[in-house]
């Protein structure tokens, strides 16, 4: 199983999940390439072809492991054909699984993983699968704080609307954000009842 890296000791910095004890385990690969990410896979750095990886066996990651609370992202982790069975052996050893994905991919998961859609499509051709709509349980939407227009269009909007009882979090994308520029960002709260404010509390912390 390849590897981009193991996070071991933090929090979960984003969501509603925020504050909790948790190892990351990070899967080499990515289809989407964002130009903000900060994990190596945008298209200016071709996805991430640069950046290494580790091949190691489920026991092999299990045993570097610390917290109960595993969250597994990548890049794109449903991109991944060891990811279900990788699930089901960390639950079987008695961890809580949480996977971040962008939905451009998809593997059914067990019941017990908590799926955190982040939709792309406002930065990527690849469009999010149906299914990823109806199994998360929480959506994270990344927006610009000078135009978060752009990035929480009406289909985002309607996506939200149409699924009330998800979870919805809109977290500032880093380099636009300052602390003090997110007044634009509030006003779509204001149009969104069942949406929060997600900041990353790791990166203010200056955590990893």
């Amino acid at each position: 199983m390849r590897i981009h890296e193991l996070i071991i000791g933090t929090i979960q910095g984003e969501g509603s999940n925020s504050g909790l004890a948790v190892d990351f385990v990070r899967l080499y690969g990515c289809n989407v390439g964002c130009w903000f990410c900060d994990t190596g896979y945008s298209k200016e750095n071709k996805n991430g072809i640069n950046i290494p990886f580790q091949d190691l066996s489920f026991q092999e990651i299990s045993q570097q492991l610390q917290s109960t609370n595993i969250v597994i992202s990548g890049g794109e982790p449903m991109l991944c054909k060891e990811l279900p069975e990788f699930c089901e052996y960390l639950i079987k050893r008695g961890r809580k699984i949480f996977v971040e994905t962008s939905g451009t991919a998809w593997k059914n998961l067990p019941e017990e993983v908590w799926i955190t859609l982040s939709p792309k499509e406002n930065v990527s051709k690849l469009k999010t699968k149906k299914i990823a709509w109806e199994k998360a349980n929480e959506f994270k939407f990344i927006v610009d704080c000078n135009n978060p227009a752009e990035d929480l269009t009406d289909y985002y909007i309607d996506k939200i609307n149409n699924h009330p009882k998800t979870l919805t979090f809109l977290q500032p994308e880093e380099s636009s954000f300052n602390g003090s520029n997110i007044k634009k960002i509030l006003r779509f709260l204001q149009q969104i009842p069942n949406a929060k404010l997600s900041l990353q509390t790791h990166k203010i912390l200056k955590i990893q």
